[in-house]
């Protein structure tokens, strides 16, 4: 029986989900397993493969600048807190018409409730994003198989992907300069932060995907063209 290379199980293990966590935007947690795979690997390749794995991520959550975490939310107040805060409510401040402590309360208490919707929201985003994983990621496979390294193929087939697209013929982006415009331009359309409001799933999902394998191709293309 042959032995198992738990490092190598562990490498792969750690490159598959850090994939996952891109392809679902998840990039802090995908740059955390960049690091790690990037630590413990013993191949060049996949060495290389977590370095630009590291770097993609660096590059959509903003190369040296720290990441900005929302402040956390406060709890929201149980409800014998509240009942606490109306009892000490004396009559005369209620019959003297000052609205500041009841106001006070309610707006905390609307708060809260948009602060409970947006976290259902997001969970239920979540769900959706695993559910659609393999389906995304099979589309995905098909659309760079064998093509990975080739930027003017990648770039004359995204709109099979994203239909929305304009085609780029390969007659368009002969030239080396022709390639890096076209690059510039379809990279632009595909930045998280540069997608139109209220994109479906699927495609924030794929945009996010595809911005990562043109990114990749590019930098091969930049050495194969010596282009900068």
């Amino acid at each position: 029986i042959g032995q198992i290379n738990v490092g190598e199980q562990r490498a792969k293990a750690l490159q598959r989900r850090a994939e996952a966590y891109e392809t679902n935007e998840r990039y802090e947690d995908g740059l955390s397993d960049w690091k790690a795979l990037r630590e413990i690997a013993r191949d060049a390749a996949m060495r290389q493969q977590s370095t630009r794995g590291v770097q993609r991520c660096e590059k959509v959550l903003g190369i040296g600048q720290p990441v900005r975490r929302p402040t956390p939310a406060a709890a929201a107040p149980a409800a014998e807190d509240l009942a606490n805060v109306f009892a000490s409510i004396s009559i005369s401040t209620v019959k003297s018409g000052n609205p500041t402590i009841l106001t006070s309360h309610t707006e905390n208490s609307v708060a809260v409730a948009e602060m409970r919707l947006k976290e259902q929201a997001r969970r239920t985003e979540d769900d959706q994003r695993l559910a659609m994983h393999d389906q995304v990621d099979a589309q995905l496979r098909q659309w760079k198989d064998g093509k990975q390294q080739n930027l003017r193929a990648l770039l004359s087939s995204v709109h099979l992907l994203l239909p929305n697209f304009t085609p780029i013929g390969i007659h368009e982006i002969i030239e080396a300069s022709k390639v890096k415009r076209a690059y510039m331009r379809t990279i632009a359309k595909l930045h998280p932060d540069k997608l139109a409001k209220g994109v479906d799933l699927r495609t924030s999902m794929v945009s996010s995907s595809v911005f990562t394998v043109l990114n990749e191709a590019w930098d091969a293309f930049k050495a194969q063209e010596g282009v900068s």
